[in-house]
């Protein structure tokens, strides 16, 4: 019996290290196609035909992230936040729910306009609506929040 817990135990650990370094390949993802951007600014067909390689790449798919495989991977990492995020607050829109998870996933604002295609100024007045949603103060700390409102629901399921 120890050791079946002392390996499940072990698994959990192996499990939990490869879910936060596939989570860190989005991060630093996002911030690649920020750069190569940049860099092929000027050439705008070839551009496209990198992107599209690199997406089918990365995210088996031309047209970048696909969201109902990062969701999956947010529920995963983060024991069901999306599913209870959704089920909590049906009324966020698509644009929301993308950002909380970016939030609780620890992405920073820039690496959220980065990984969404945004610039900076549209993350933050996203947010902004999304405090006001979620009945926070403007300066609230959204994460904060949603940890807190996760844990309490974690709790209310373990009564």
């Amino acid at each position: 019996n120890n050791r079946q817990k002392s390996r499940l135990l072990k698994t959990e650990k192996e499990r939990s290290k490869l879910l936060a370094k596939y989570m860190d390949f989005y991060k630093k993802a996002g911030g690649l196609e920020k750069a190569l951007r940049k860099i092929l600014e000027n050439d705008g067909v070839q551009a496209n035909k990198i992107f599209k390689k690199i997406y089918q790449f990365i995210y088996n798919s031309e047209d970048g992230i696909t969201w109902d495989v990062f969701y999956p991977v947010i529920n995963e990492y983060y024991d069901g936040f999306f599913d209870r995020l959704k089920q909590q607050y049906p009324q966020l829109a698509e644009q929301e729910f993308k950002i909380c998870c970016l939030e609780c996933a620890g992405y920073k604002n820039q690496e959220m306009a980065d990984f969404l295609g945004f610039s900076l100024n549209p993350i933050q007045t996203k947010k902004v609506s999304l405090r006001k949603k979620l009945g926070l103060p403007p300066k609230g700390n959204i994460n904060v929040f949603l940890t807190g409102i996760l844990n309490k629901m974690d709790r209310l399921m373990e009564d």
